[in-house]
């Protein structure tokens, strides 16, 4: 299994998908990662997100402007069984 990756490391290195999320608090969850956050300000996932309170790579990932959780960590989805 991979280990854990800081949002302050490194972000994951393609555009859109969904990765595990460590939040701030314990809370460990998937969640969407996109590099294009207009999307993300959309009404679908609007709410939550201030850059103040959820840090600025929080930004990337849909659990923060839903739910305005701090994204600490990721790491890839492992892969499912067969």
């Amino acid at each position: 299994m991979t280990n854990w990756i800081s949002v302050e490391d490194q972000l994951p290195d393609f555009e859109n998908g969904h990765v595990l999320v460590a939040c701030e608090g314990g809370n460990v969850d998937k969640s969407f990662y996109t590099t294009n956050v207009d999307y993300l300000k959309s009404s679908r996932h609007s709410g939550g997100y201030s850059r103040k309170r959820c840090g600025k790579w929080s930004k990337h990932f849909a659990l923060s402007h839903k739910y305005g959780y701090r994204i600490t960590h990721w790491m890839p989805l492992p892969e499912p069984p067969k």
